[in-house]
Parts: C-alpha cells; sequence; structure tokens
C-alpha cells in the first residue's frame, strides 16, 4: 500500500478481505476465512486483542473487562470455542445474586431462599399480581414495561426488572422496544423461574446454572483466535484507525488508515466491520442518507467503569 508515508503493510489488491476490529466478532470472521483458505487483513484500533472481552494482565494477576461468560445453545459455536482452547476451557458453575433490600437473592431463583428474603406476605402478593396479568394483561406490547409486566405482573416488575434495568442502561423501561426484552429474556416468565426454584428444570437460557470460562480469562480465549489466525498467514495490523471507507456504485472499494503517525490507502475486494455502528456510518462521509447519518450520531452508549483492588 502506498500513502503520504511509505508501510510495511501488503496485500492483494482486490482479493482482499479487510476486516474492521480485533474483538471477538472480527476475530471470529478472520478464523472462519482462514478455515475456508482466504486470508484477511485485520486492523485494530488498539494494542491487542479481544475488544472488552479481553483479560488484562497486571504484574501477574488477571483481569476480565466485564463479565464474558461462554455459552450457547448452537452447538458448532461450542464446538469452535473447544477447538481453540481445548482443556483450557472449564465448564464453571455459575453464582448470580441479586442484591435488593438488604439481601441477596439467587438467580436463578431458588424457592426456600427467595420465599425467606421476600417473606410469606410479599411473595403472595407477587403470586396474586401475576394471576391479574394472566387474566387482565396489557393489550399493548410495545414497551420492555408492558412486556414484562404481562409476564410476571407488575409487583415484581418494579420489584426486580425496572430499577436494574434503568440502572444497568440508562434508559427508562418505557422507552425500552418490548422486542430488545422478548430477545433478552426468550423464554423466561414467572411459571419458568418457579419450575426452575422448585423442580430444578432448566429449558431457559436465562437459567442455566453451568457456563464455560477460559482458566486464564475470558481474553485467553481470543488470543487463542489470534494465535491461529496468524498462524493461518492472516495479519492483525494494531494501533491502526480506519478514518474513511470509499464507495463506488453502492460498494466500498477502499480504507483510509493511519498507524502511527503514517496515513495510506488500501483497496478492498471484501469488508466485514465490527466498529461501532456511528463510528461506520462517519468513515462513510456523505455516502450515506442524511436521516441514516443523523440516527447513527443519535446513538448513545454506556460508560463502564471497573475498579480493581489488589490486596498483599
Amino acid at each position: 500500500m502506498k500513502g503520504e508515508n511509505q508501510t510495511e503493510i501488503k496485500c492483494r489488491s482486490n482479493e482482499t478481505v479487510v476486516i474492521i476490529g480485533a474483538g471477538p466478532a472480527g476475530l471470529s470472521a478472520a478464523y472462519e476465512l482462514i478455515k475456508n483458505g482466504i486470508r484477511s487483513i485485520v486492523f485494530e484500533k488498539s494494542d491487542t486483542v479481544g475488544g472488552i472481552a479481553r483479560t488484562e494482565n497486571r504484574n501477574g494477576y488477571h483481569f476480565d473487562i466485564g463479565g464474558h461468560r461462554f455459552f450457547s445453545k448452537v452447538e458448532y459455536v461450542n464446538r469452535l470455542w473447544q477447538e481453540v482452547l481445548g482443556e483450557d476451557l472449564l465448564t464453571v458453575q455459575r453464582l448470580s445474586r441479586i442484591y435488593y433490600e438488604g439481601r441477596f437473592f439467587n438467580y436463578p431463583l431458588v424457592f426456600s431462599n427467595a420465599l425467606t428474603n421476600l417473606g410469606p406476605t410479599e411473595s403472595l402478593l407477587i403470586v396474586l399480581s401475576y394471576l391479574r396479568a394472566q387474566l387482565r394483561p396489557r393489550r399493548e406490547e410495545g414497551t420492555f414495561e408492558q412486556w414484562v409486566s404481562n409476564r410476571f405482573g407488575s409487583r415484581l416488575y418494579n420489584t426486580f426488572f425496572k430499577t436494574y434495568t434503568e440502572k444497568v442502561w440508562g434508559i427508562p423501561c418505557n422507552q425500552i422496544r418490548a422486542d430488545w426484552a422478548a430477545q433478552r429474556i426468550k423464554g423466561l416468565s414467572l411459571v419458568a423461574a418457579l419450575s426452575n426454584a422448585i423442580l430444578g428444570t432448566q429449558k431457559t437460557r436465562s437459567l442455566v446454572d453451568q457456563f464455560r470460562y477460559p482458566v486464564n480469562g475470558p481474553g485467553m480465549m481470543w488470543n487463542g483466535f489470534q494465535k491461529r489466525i496468524e498462524d493461518g498467514g492472516a495479519r492483525i495490523h494494531f494501533n491502526t484507525v480506519v478514518s474513511r471507507l470509499s464507495c463506488e456504485d453502492g460498494r466500498i472499494v477502499g480504507v483510509t488508515c493511519s498507524q502511527k503517525g503514517q496515513v495510506f490507502n488500501m483497496p478492498v475486494g471484501h469488508l466485514i466491520s465490527s466498529m461501532p455502528i456511528d463510528s461506520l456510518v462517519r468513515t462513510l462521509h456523505q455516502k450515506v442518507p442524511s436521516r441514516v447519518a443523523d440516527a447513527a450520531e443519535r446513538l448513545s452508549y454506556r460508560s463502564f467503569l471497573i475498579i480493581n483492588l489488589v490486596t498483599f
């Protein structure tokens, strides 16, 4: 490639597959291409792989950037993870709890724990609220609030779902679409939760009590993908920012990148992007309708702050 400054990056002109981002999506795409005999070039703006699913290492201590558990009902995905890590991919018991009114509630629900913490009166009121929702459900299910209330009753919605969801996402529940709720807690209902709590059934994805986890944290998985990608002949270029995508006749034909102060242009045969949507739209400059650009600019993201304390 040639640009304002010469770089060492080389490629095969229009046959090149460019992947933007070396997080889980970008790395998975690059690995699938390698397995099908297709090499790619991956551009990553940071200095490591994994994105927010990476694991930081400080003086021998491993820190996860959030909780990234490995669980899928898609057997192909499970085999892929196992293929990359082998024995280093452990089966771990899940321990999740909700802190409410000064007490810890197990999740998935444990009947004795929930009854003890809520008390018989509150438990009865929750059940009555659920029965009322089944007999007289809300006619509209356009929002998260309406969708959850119809399946759990308004009392349980206000007790657990409302405060937790608004704290995590920073959006009022009556402004979150119902289809988002359906995707996040698909198949879960009060009956399913109670069935799991009393009988131990676990047919719902939200109620699983086991998951897979790399022995040294989630970043180990993506480091494994990186090694296999590079062993297969693909390249991952770190500290490389994609600033522009060039289009002709409705197709992306080139990228403009900067790396360590050098700017270069590169022809593209195919492009896979895992960068944030608003950033992707900006790189297209004037090639998108104004309503799309406006919608992208209105997208908001939640800040994520983790504090790790090392004690000796």
